[in-house]
């Protein structure tokens, strides 16, 4: 049992140093990377170009229209990676590129803001024609629960089914950017201490997931006579590109097994009774954690590339089932006053793809952008309202008509584009008048000096002004007492200039207006990012913000204020501060967009600890 002891011991030791010299990770610099595959289509087929950014870096690169191809984005992802303490993040745009005719297309090289880390120039050949699409196949039954059989401990044992991971898919065949919804489910025996260790996540790049919520729906169901508990994740997946892919589910997790002492079983006559460490395991409740990953059974998909006939003018890549309205309001106006224009798609699909540039500026018209507001009905975003509002201007007087406002989506029930288009709208439009109304003594009176301008106006007398003395101006007590107070504002003002130049001199002073100055320009900077719903770039000035605050309370360059030196010297009171920090981490490599009111209400966090900081 000292044997025992001392062993124990030493483990705690070397965990105990493992945990003292591990380093915090370094975010590598940025570096952007570009594949587009297949590099031959034809004419109407589609490639996949796939810009990844790996490092810390909230920049996109934006991809250079070409004549000739018509490239799409379809959606993004985010991975992490740990190795030997070191964590890398990247991201990866994903687009569609389709060829409209035949020939050798390059898309030049792509780079970051700064200029720095270009990629080579990428070459596109399209020829022929596009072959029609498959006939789409019938939907595949629900995949059986794959239970993990890697360990032979009891707790993960394939015979037991103790924990699987179950994606609910309600089809096998669908078209390129069609959402469509589905449920993943977890499934962990009754009894077994278990806890999830990250959200599911895709083995596939062909598609993308929706963001998963991290508290999910727990119910208890039974399978086989077993109790369950179950996790389950309503979301939905869409595919990014055409051809048949294997489609499963990731998910990693922890699992507390018993501890078995290795001398348990093979005592001897001649061993000490009381020295088996089963006994200590057993008394308290020794136990080792078992990470371990769950998978999902893989399944093909079939995705099919929308028909390249028939595409209307204006398709912005939404597939679904919709319907819209149109509506102008106040529809009785006076020329130039504005009015409202909105459009409503209502259905499901990928309201991600549902645009419209609504009214175009012409003769009768004068319009600015329009904004959209999607409001779901679902939890998933699958099925919801789509608005769009644009201010328009009637520039004639009459009855100004607004021409019929159209949309364009691709069916996959029917397999077939279909052009939505609402009703025309008619606005009366008054004329402007500018003349101001003139009273009708008043108009009299000009008309009757107007029709005899030969009639003189009548003698009158006018007196002048009066005076109480007749002693000068520069002897008078007001003219003193003026000449008194201006003196005294004069002094005053000297004082105000004298101490207003010390301040300045002063080191700490000009610091102090320093980082006023940046403070105020963050704050400048996140009401613009926040009117253009730029998240990332939202709280990283935010996060600039309270890192100039911080800096100056605690004589620190502000770009080394990190959440480490927040707790250590806030002592608990930064629990305001530290959400801002730990949201611009997650935008910057997730770029998840918040709408315009949720960035507001982080605003006047960040305003108040502000003011906070200011009074610690």
């Amino acid at each position: 049992m000292k044997t025992t002891l001392i062993h124990n011991l030493q483990r705690i030791g070397v965990l105990a140093a493992m945990t003292l010299f591990s380093l915090p990770a370094m975010a590598s610099s940025p570096h952007i990377s570009a594949k587009l595959e297949p590099a031959n289509v034809t004419v109407g087929q589609q490639a996949q170009l796939t810009v990844t950014v790996t490092g810390a870096s909230g920049e996109e690169p934006a991809v250079p229209h070409v004549d000739g191809l018509d490239i799409t984005p379809m959606g993004q992802s985010s991975e992490f990676e740990s190795v030997n303490g070191v964590t890398t993040a990247s991201n990866s745009q994903i687009y569609l590129v389709t060829p409209t005719r035949a020939g050798r297309f390059t898309i030049p090289s792509l780079k970051l803001g700064n200029g720095t880390e270009a990629t080579q120039p990428i070459v596109l050949q399209a020829t022929g024609s596009a072959a029609a699409p498959s006939a789409g196949t019938p939907p595949a039954a629900l995949p059986a629960p794959n239970v993990p059989g890697a360990d032979d401990d009891q707790a993960v044992s394939a015979g037991d089914q103790q924990t699987f991971l179950r994606l609910v898919m309600p089809k096998r065949s669908l078209y390129v950017g069609e959402l469509v919804p589905v449920q993943i489910k977890a499934y962990f025996r009754s009894g077994l201490q278990a806890s999830v260790n990250g959200l599911p996540s895709l083995s596939s790049d062909a598609f993308t997931l929706n963001a998963l919520d991290d508290k999910p729906e727990q119910t208890q169901e039974i399978m086989n006579g077993q109790r369950y508990t179950v996790l389950t994740w309503t979301t939905a997946v869409c595919a990014v590109k055409a051809g048949d892919y294997s489609l499963s589910l990731e998910m990693p997790v922890v699992l507390t097994v018993p501890a078995h002492s290795p001398r348990a079983g093979r005592r001897g006559l001649l061993d000490d009774p009381f020295d088996d460490d089963s006994f200590f395991d057993n008394f308290f409740g020794n136990s080792v954690e078992k990470q371990i990953t769950l998978s999902s059974r893989a399944d093909v998909e079939t995705v099919r590339p929308l028909p390249s006939g028939n595409k209307p003018p204006g398709f912005s890549g939404a597939v679904g089932d919709f319907t819209v309205t149109a509506q102008a309001s106040p529809d009785h106006v006076a020329a130039g006053d504005p009015i409202t224009l909105r459009l409503t798609v209502t259905g499901s699909g990928n309201f991600d793809r549902v645009a419209s540039n609504l009214l175009g500026s012409s003769a009768d018209w004068k319009s600015y952008k329009p904004v959209a507001r999607f409001t779901p009905t679902d939890s998933v975003g699958f099925e919801g309202t789509k608005t769009f509002e644009q201010a328009v201007v009637p520039l004639k007087s009459g009855q100004v008509k607004i021409p019929a406002l159209s949309f364009s989506y691709f069916d996959p029930q029917t397999e077939k584009y279909v052009t939505r288009s609402a009703a025309p709208l008619a606005v009366d439009v008054s004329p402007e008048t500018n003349q101001p109304a003139t009273p009708s003594g008043a108009g009299s009176a000009a008309s009757s000096a107007n029709a005899n301008p030969s009639t003189f106006a009548p003698n009158r007398v006018e007196t002048g002004q009066f005076v109480s003395t007749l002693k000068p101006l520069f002897l008078q007590p007001r003219f003193l007492l003026a000449n008194l107070f201006a003196w005294c504002g004069l002094a005053v003002l000297h004082y105000l200039l004298s101490s207003h130049v010390r301040r300045v001199r002063d080191p700490q002073f000009a610091k102090a207006r320093q980082t006023a100055r940046a403070i105020h320009d963050q704050l400048v900077e996140m009401d613009a990012a926040m009117r253009r719903t730029e998240t990332a770039t939202f709280f990283a000035a935010a996060r600039r913000a309270l890192q100039h605050r911080l800096g100056q309370r605690w004589g620190l360059p502000p770009e080394t204020i990190t959440l480490t030196e927040i707790n250590a010297r806030l002592n608990g009171n930064g629990a305001g501060i530290r959400p801002v920090f730990q949201m611009a981490d997650q935008v910057a490599y997730s770029h998840e967009n918040l709408p315009a009111g949720d960035l507001a209400g982080w605003k006047r966090i960040v305003t108040e600890q502000l003011k906070n900081l200011e009074t610690l």
